[in-house]
């Protein structure tokens, strides 16, 4: 680690101390660590995001980020894609990590067409990280048709891994009543509980919160990368930051740490997330 960098990571412990949260991420041999957030196509990535998400990349080493859609908002064209994506995280695709995205609502639907994004030209999809007892399920919740949901009961049926985690952009919980994910719940929330999907990641609102958890479920909104700071109430019992803002997690064993930061690397919420056991309660 450079000297710079060296100063940063020990400014951003000494932020979070002062302010009361504890970093939580054990950086365990062995684990997965990931990066969320979302919203990144709807402006520029602010430069002191992408430098506090590249910080913590040396930090924490992790070698995968979530995008939660709204990747490239209007027309998905190379100068798009150079000026929303490959420009602000040029640090973190020089050291490899791979970024797998799912589609938002102001999504051009050829964006899963493209090579950065390792959607395979799917709308929806699951993939297995190279380590870790860990499976995504990547969704679009723009287009939830019965295709999907058939689709996505036959996977989680097959999968085998301890942990599984489903991504998209609209929230199911902790949105204004009337929102698309409230009308998404009914239908998508009794699959996720049945196969005992223990995290949701979203995105669409312009923030970082988490809500309780629902139907043994654990609720994430990370949609704070695009520069645009939402204007809401926390959710009932629930953390709520407003401002540009990551999350990196770690799973380890049967627990998944996670930490909030913003563009200056302060922690804004911390926590862990334990995994029932298979055949446990919820």
């Amino acid at each position: 680690m450079s000297a710079v960098r060296l100063v940063t990571a020990l400014a951003v412990a000494a932020a979070a101390a002062a302010k009361g949260v504890p970093p939580v991420l054990p950086l365990a041999e062995g684990s997965l660590r990931f990066a969320v957030l979302g919203n990144t196509g709807v402006g520029r990535v602010p430069e002191d995001l992408a430098e506090a998400l590249a910080d913590e990349q040396e930090r924490t080493r992790f070698d995968l980020v979530l995008l939660t859609g709204d990747n490239i908002t209007g027309e998905a064209t190379p100068v798009a894609f150079r000026e929303k994506f490959e420009e602000p995280f040029e640090d973190l695709r020089d050291v490899a990590v791979k970024f797998q995205a799912v589609l938002g609502n102001d999504d051009d639907p050829a964006e899963r067409f493209y090579q950065g994004f390792n959607m395979g030209g799917e709308r929806y999809y699951t993939f297995k990280p190279s380590h870790g007892d860990v499976r995504f399920f990547a969704l679009d919740s723009t287009y939830m048709d019965d295709k999907q949901l058939r689709w996505l009961e036959d996977e989680l049926g097959k999968a085998g891994e301890a942990w599984k985690v489903a991504v998209l952009h609209h929230p199911l919980h902790g949105t204004p009543p009337g929102g698309p994910g409230e009308t998404l719940r009914p239908s998508l929330e009794p699959i996720l509980a049945r196969h005992r999907v223990a995290v949701v990641f979203a995105g669409h609102d312009y923030a970082y919160w988490r809500v309780p958890a629902h139907a043994g479920i654990h609720h994430f909104v990370s949609g704070a990368g695009g520069g645009r700071r939402g204007r809401g109430p926390a959710p009932e019992g629930g953390v709520r930051f407003d401002g540009p803002a990551f999350v990196v997690c770690e799973i380890a064993g049967d627990r998944l740490y996670f930490e909030a930061r913003t563009v200056k690397g302060r922690l804004v919420d911390s926590g862990v997330v334990e995994r029932a056991p298979s055949g446990g309660k919820r």
